[in-house]
């Protein structure tokens, strides 16, 4: 009778050393498996230059660095690897000197845009109140028409768009109006990009 629990209590501290010399024994990764994280790292690192959007783009120089450092681990000094290690670097860099606002407004995406002959001021009106409801608050985009009293709030817009960044929206709306948004620290800027002729009709 009281064998059994010593029997158990054994087969527990077996199991139990078998999983640590197990976990300390782990073999390092074989060449190949070392080649195909490189291969792999070089192609989420590409993938990240195609990548529209800042924080798919970070998701991406992350695992291509995870994989690099690994590489690098295992096979130091390896000038390739340390080259991309230093290209993922300077690619975070550029993306933190996105302005935060054009970052937030990428998170965003509006269900559609439907709008036909539509005012300018209208549809940024709109946007702006859509971003702060499907943000809860967090974002609330404040338009500026720089001259303020300029034509730019009536030009007029159509477009026919679903499920895209409301960033991606202020580019397509851009070309439809004839504007630029420029990202200020607290206000995006709306700028004419169409020449108007002078009075003197020079």
């Amino acid at each position: 009778m009281t064998k059994r629990p010593l029997i158990l209590a054994g087969a527990a501290l077996l199991c139990l050393f078998g999983f640590t010399v197990g976990a300390v024994q782990a073999q390092d990764p074989t060449k190949e498996e070392l080649e195909k994280a490189f291969q792999d790292a070089i192609a989420l690192f590409k993938r990240s230059e195609s990548t529209p959007l800042s924080n798919d783009r970070l998701k991406l120089l992350s695992s291509s660095e995870a994989k690099f450092r690994l590489v690098d681990k295992h096979v130091p000094g390896n000038a390739h690897v340390r080259r991309h290690l230093v290209l993922i670097k300077n690619a975070r860099k550029d993306i933190q000197r996105i302005p935060l606002m054009k970052r937030q407004l990428e998170t965003i995406r509006l269900e559609k845009l439907n709008v036909e002959e539509i005012s300018l001021a209208d549809v940024l009106e709109y946007i702006g109140n859509q971003t702060k409801k499907l943000s809860s608050g967090r974002i609330e985009p404040n338009f500026l028409f720089r001259p303020a009293n300029s034509e730019m709030s009536d030009r007029l817009v159509t477009l026919n768009l679903r499920k895209v960044p409301v960033s991606f929206l202020l580019e397509s709306i851009g070309k439809s109006a004839g504007v630029k948004f420029t990202y200020d620290k607290f206000a995006i800027i709306v700028t004419s990009t169409r020449i108007v002729p002078s009075d003197n009709g020079s």
